[in-house]
């Protein structure tokens, strides 16, 4: 049955946000604060201040040559109700441009009543601070003489005279910063959203089971930019446990699955592919051939990845000791390396890009050279190209034993995925699981717990039927390699857990 793996399940999409939300977070940082100083930057460098005069006055009103409080508060009802058409009246604008010798106001003027006293205020705002205190000034000459016949027996008394025009308008930087950076964040987070639901990729052990239809033989982690060595991508693991212990144990993890399928099926060569640039099957590859020669196992590495070749320079060598040619196929010289672990590791490749690397890699003499090869080394890793860049990966598919195919955590989308290893089951003999590289939050600190096993497998071929491949495994297996080491204890043997080479 083929697997629609278009379907969106809401909590899936929730994990991925938030996957994406912790492994960006850094990212996001820098950019808040850009956009802070960017907003200070904007308000400080656009800031024009603006100077504001203010005068307040009150409304009084006699009765029979009286005056109360009543009156007043009646005085200033009746004039608040007319006080804003008044103030923007063609008549009082009329006057003010007049008294002021302008065609338009300097300023602008606002007046409003103190709450629900006799108490009104003035303000008038201008870009120049004479404006705006001559503004306020013509308007409470000419309000009285103007309206004279509009406030009968109401009149004005000044109590607070036009001040000195003071700045009113200091920025805010805070609540401006503050709105921005908002912003920004509900931008990332519909950004996270769409991310996650649009880009559907491979975060999980559990969707290469599922998308893939294969086993998860282990989980290498992420190796951050300060921990990398000069001239690799990622560091190779070493004997000093001290260094690098946490890539050490995952792959270990997964050289124990090759180890045990050795054992069952007498599988000697191993064909690590990819689906693209960027997957990391070079170090994966190197990393695992270095695991295994470290146990004790006499191991090739054989890099045929002949358009970007890199294992011969990846590896550290014996000293004083030159390369060595093997053969050469339609003019390209293959070498061997013999690397600092003598008797246990070899390199064989070329050091330059091969012009002619598909012709080459189908020549009868890479199938004889593989064959040889099997019955001088207990195992054989080779380095493959990308599955969906060259047909190379195909060709070599059918030359090896076993495959086992590589991707990064949460790199390519899904489709290009399971389209790259229908092109695997359909050439090599069997699949062994899948290898997730570069992983930044499903590794543990030792290692152990890795993958799915299951007893059996399916070659499966979306949409063209199935062909079954046998996989090995189990929950239990961490339980059986202790039973080993006990074995091996009683024996005098070293176990696998108090093995330093790892």
């Amino acid at each position: 049955m083929e697997h629609n793996y278009d379907t969106i399940d809401l909590y899936d999409l929730v994990r991925k946000i938030f996957q994406f939300l912790l492994r960006t977070w850094k990212a996001a940082l820098p950019v808040l604060l850009l956009t802070a100083c960017g907003t200070a930057a904007f308000i400080r460098l656009s800031y024009t201040p603006l100077y504001e005069s203010r005068a307040t006055f009150a409304v009084t009103k006699e009765m029979n040559g009286e005056e109360n409080y009543l009156y007043n508060k009646d005085a200033a009802d009746e004039l608040s109700v007319s006080f804003e058409s008044i103030l923007y009246s063609d008549v009082m604008q009329d006057a003010m441009k007049a008294d002021l010798g302008t065609e338009t106001l300097p300023a602008s003027i606002v007046a409003s009543r103190v709450g629900t006293t006799n108490l009104f205020t003035v303000a008038a705002q201008s870009e120049d601070p004479e404006a705006a205190e001559k503004v306020v000034q013509v308007f409470l000459d000419n309000y009285a003489r103007v309206f004279r016949a509009a406030l009968m027996e109401i009149s004005l008394e000044m109590i607070e005279s036009p001040e000195a025009a003071s700045v009113c308008n200091t920025p805010d930087y805070l609540r401006a910063e503050t709105w921005a950076c908002g912003g920004v964040l509900m931008a990332y987070a519909v950004l996270a959203g769409a991310y996650a639901f649009f880009r559907r990729t491979i975060t999980e052990e559990e969707e290469i089971r599922e998308f893939l239809r294969t086993g998860c033989l282990g989980t290498l982690p992420y190796v951050k930019a300060a921990e990398r060595k000069k001239g690799t991508a990622v560091p190779l693991i070493t004997r000093d446990s001290s260094r690098n212990f946490e890539m050490k144990e995952a792959v270990a993890a997964v050289r124990r699955r090759l180890e045990k399928e050795k054992e069952r099926s007498g599988t000697c060569t191993y064909l690590l592919a990819g689906a693209s640039e960027g997957e990391g099957v070079s170090t994966a590859a190197a990393n695992l051939a270095l695991s295994l020669a470290y146990r004790g196992w006499k191991t090739a590495l054989i890099d045929l990845n002949l358009r970007k070749p890199a294992q011969l320079k990846r590896i550290p060598i014996k000293k004083d000791t030159e390369l060595q040619k093997v053969m050469q196929v339609e003019g390209t010289a293959f070498l061997a390396e013999r690397t600092a672990l003598s008797g246990r590791l070899t390199v064989y490749g070329i050091q330059e890009p091969a012009d002619r690397a598909a012709k080459i890699l189908g020549s009868p003499m890479i199938r004889r050279f593989l064959e040889g090869m099997k019955e001088r080394y207990d195992f054989l890793v080779i380095d493959s190209p990308p599955l969906l860049s060259y047909a190379d990966g195909q060709t070599l598919a059918k030359l090896a034993d076993t495959a086992v195919f590589v991707l990064r955590e949460d790199h390519l989308s899904v489709g290009k995925l399971v389209d790259a290893m229908e092109m695997l089951n359909e050439s090599a003999p069997a699949v062994l699981g899948g290898v997730m590289n570069g992983s930044k939050i499903h590794v543990s600190r030792y290692g152990y717990g890795y993958g799915y096993g299951y007893s059996y497998g399916y070659k499966y071929r979306y949409g063209y039927g199935y062909r079954k491949r046998y996989g090995y495994g189990s929950r239990g297996e961490k339980s059986k390699d202790r039973d080993s080491d006990k074995v091996k204890k009683r024996k005098g043997e070293k176990s696998d857990e108090t093995e330093k080479n790892l």
